[in-house]
């Protein structure tokens, strides 16, 4: 082996390393960020170097510095969604403050800003929304901000306002699984909690609800068996910054989705303490009853019969609040917030074999923790922990009086889903042009639903009468009158 071969082979394996990761910080920058850019020129056109530019908005920990190029050039490469002010200065010239610069996940926009001699001291401020535009993509995407958020009529997941999007419609065919006024008796697990309206039924373009990504924080939270959207990641609006919905020509990270990508980012603090709490309730008295259909006859199956079920008398809770602010100003930043969904549901039905009533309850849990700290100008750091697990106690039995109900104590069935998600990102700023970047996300859902943390108990359910089984019989206190 010549001298020094190794050395070379470690430099080689160094390189390459570092290359990788620059690769994926350009693959990934589009996935929770967003960049600003521009030329800064004179009243003639000529370019202005030495320029510094501020960006300063409520979603950065702390304002940022950029200084333009010989050709006048300056760049922001990886900014959080915000409305932005950008500032430029420079000996000779007056200064210029572009306000209301409104900067969207995955955009790079182009702001181009004019200086116009005179005093530094002097200031002209200008509103920059129609001048910032993004040149860069041929994306297809609706990003759908806190603004709108908040003016929008909407439910409480984030989900409820994904239709608001170009080319969106609810699929209730995908995605959603359970039913009934109460959420349905299998309200746990990502397969069975999602209620009839609930999450991750979405078309984009046509595709089926299944075909979808949903990004939370730059974390895939999809269900690995049906790409749907379970209940638990479905969280509610007091976390969320903004929804972007991409439909078409997005980047090569989502070939998986041959539907659409709903990105999502959750709100930060700011060096303000700023928070709210709340009381929301619904409940049987203020929505109507299922819809009736037709269907056969149990009692005369060659005959048709419309049904319409008794509606359940239940009610939800909505409490909760948030807060955000800083720990350390324009250096650390903390956002914190729960909002638990607590239902309660209770049917009472005179089935063919006696009257009875069950009742369920439900705790969805929704918390958040999020952290974001700049050490420095050109390090950002950021983390979020979302914990939102699910427990039932109790299920309902069938709505239909006709059949028989089963004989089992559903009192005690339920069940319980953990479920939470981290992310942590790190990002260098080498030069405007030159961005190291690492990120870490982990998503775990125990999805057992009704099986987890129970005793093994019987379950019986009748499709026919048992007096028809008679080899062998069905025993006396397991028979049931009609199924």
């Amino acid at each position: 082996m010549k001298p020094g071969s190794s050395a070379i082979r470690v430099l080689n394996v160094v390189f390459s390393a570092v290359l990788l990761v620059l690769i994926s910080s350009f693959a990934l920058a589009q996935e929770n960020t967003g960049s600003i850019r521009g030329t800064v020129k004179d009243s003639t056109g000529a370019s202005i170097p030495g320029a510094k530019v501020t960006a300063s908005s409520s979603s950065l920990v702390r304002s940022l510095d950029a200084v333009s190029d010989s050709e006048g050039r300056y760049r922001f490469p990886k900014l959080p969604a915000g409305i932005y002010a950008v500032t430029a200065t420079q000996t000779g010239f007056k200064t210029v403050r572009n306000e209301d610069v409104a900067l969207t996940l995955g955009s790079e926009l182009t702001l181009d800003i004019p200086l116009s001699a005179g005093n530094v001291a002097e200031s002209v401020t200008i509103s920059a929304t129609s001048e910032a535009i993004d040149v860069t993509t041929s994306r297809s995407a609706t990003n759908i901000s806190e603004k709108t958020i908040e003016n929008a009529p909407k439910g409480r997941g984030f989900n409820s306002i994904l239709q608001t999007a170009p080319g969106v419609t609810f699929d209730p065919r995908a995605g959603s699984v359970a039913g009934g006024s109460s959420g349905g008796a299998n309200s746990t697990g990502t397969s069975g909690n999602n209620p009839g309206g609930g999450v991750g039924g979405y078309s984009v373009n046509g595709a089926s609800g299944s075909e979808n990504q949903f990004i939370l924080d730059g974390v895939e939270v999809s269900n690995i068996r049906n790409a749907a959207l379970g209940r638990e990641s479905a969280i509610p609006f007091e976390f969320v910054k903004e929804v972007q919905v991409k439909s078409g020509g997005f980047e090569a990270e989502y070939g998986g989705a041959v539907g659409g990508v709903i990105n999502v980012v959750t709100k930060s603090g700011a060096d303000q303490f700023h928070g709210e709490g709340a009381l929301m309730f619904t409940g049987a008295a203020l929505n109507s009853r299922p819809r009736g259909f037709w269907r056969g006859n149990p009692a005369a199956v060659t005959t048709a019969q419309f049904f319409r079920q008794k509606e359940d008398d239940y009610r939800t809770f909505f409490p909760g609040f948030t807060i955000g602010g800083p720990i350390i100003k324009e250096r650390l930043h903390f956002f914190t917030g729960y909002f638990p969904e607590l239902l309660r549901a209770e049917r009472s039905i005179a089935y063919s074999n006696g009257a009875e009533t069950t009742t369920t309850r439900i705790l969805r849990h929704y918390m958040i923790n999020r952290l974001d700290y700049a050490p420095t100008q050109k390090i950002q750091i950021n983390s979020s922990y979302i914990w939102t697990p699910i427990r039932v106690t109790g299920t309902l039995k069938g709505v239909d009086p006709q059949v028989a109900r089963p004989l089992t104590n559903q009192s005690i069935q339920g069940g319980y889903t953990p479920a939470q998600a981290y992310t942590a990102s790190f990002t260098y700023s080498v030069t405007p042009n030159l961005i190291v970047s690492a990120r870490y996300g982990y998503k775990y859902t125990n999805d057992k639903g009704n099986t987890y943390g129970l005793p093994t108990v019987a379950q019986l359910i009748y499709n026919t009468n048992t007096s028809l089984q008679t080899n062998p019989a069905v025993p006396a206190n397991l028979a049931g009158s009609a199924g």
